[in-house]
């Protein structure tokens, strides 16, 4: 299959055709015979498209080259899961799939939510903040096991997320369009309990899509309820929360 991999110029530098040969290496079979290229400007994309079967790209990346002039092209592969910033998908050509790249990250989402968390836990944005004054000031900081987080969305990355918080032994509560079970937390509830459970939770997550349910789910009305000194970790867009609330709820 022909290949063509296209980047922004200062996007995924580790993403390099010595990086691609490794792990089509790893993936035996299935990852050779392939032609790839793997481009950062117009003129790499130009060369490349015409020909191309397949193309991998970002958001972005993709969006600085719309609408497509590709006669042998087959699918788009993107590297992120989210594709709202695509939507409507008039652009696609007709007969091109176009695929996302949802539950990859899920690990590493676990791990960022736990470093996230730890982090607030151990007031570290507080002492960074003081570093860069040159001030020393003390903040106590008890241990984050037996705390309450709250993830809201249990897709790929609120699952990853719960997975890791809970070997930390925080209680995770998990909220979704349902209150079924899941695996990975203390207790689930439908996402119509979220104000009741904001009151008692120490660390937020929000983990979930943007989509217009959830836009701005965060917002003053809710940032009020948390309690004091309640952290807040997001994982998704921006657009989930009313930024003007949350900077007004810092001062």
């Amino acid at each position: 299959m022909r290949i063509h991999v296209q980047l922004l110029a200062d996007d995924q530098p580790g993403f390099t055709q010595e990086a691609w040969d490794a792990a089509a290496a790893r993936a035996g079979a299935g990852g050779s015979g392939h032609r790839v290229s793997i481009g950062r400007d117009n003129a790499a994309f130009a060369a490349a498209i015409g020909e191309a079967e397949a193309l991998i790209t970002a958001r972005e990346a993709l969006r600085c080259h719309l609408p497509l002039t590709a006669p042998a092209l087959e699918l788009i592969f993107l590297l992120h899961a989210g594709v709202d910033g695509l939507t409507p998908f008039d652009w696609l050509p007709p007969g091109v799939a176009l695929l996302n790249n949802s539950g990859t990250h899920a690990d590493k989402a676990g791990e960022y939510a736990a470093m996230a968390v730890l982090m607030l836990a151990n007031h570290v944005p507080f002492f960074t903040s003081r570093q860069r004054a040159g001030v020393w000031e003390r903040r106590q900081a008890a241990t984050a096991a037996g705390r309450r987080v709250t993830i809201v969305g249990l897709g790929a990355l609120g699952s990853g997320s719960a997975r890791r918080l809970r070997l930390l032994g925080l209680h995770v509560t998990g909220v979704r369009t349902r209150a079924e079970p899941h695996p990975e937390c203390d207790r689930v509830v439908a996402v119509g309990e979220l104000d009741w459970v904001m009151q008692d939770t120490e660390f937020l997550v929000l983990a979930c899509p943007l989509t217009e349910d959830t836009r701005e789910l965060l917002d003053r009305r809710r940032i009020a309820l948390l309690p004091r000194c309640a952290g807040v970790v997001n994982m998704r867009r921006g657009g989930l929360v009313e930024q003007d609330a949350l900077l007004d709820a810092l001062d």
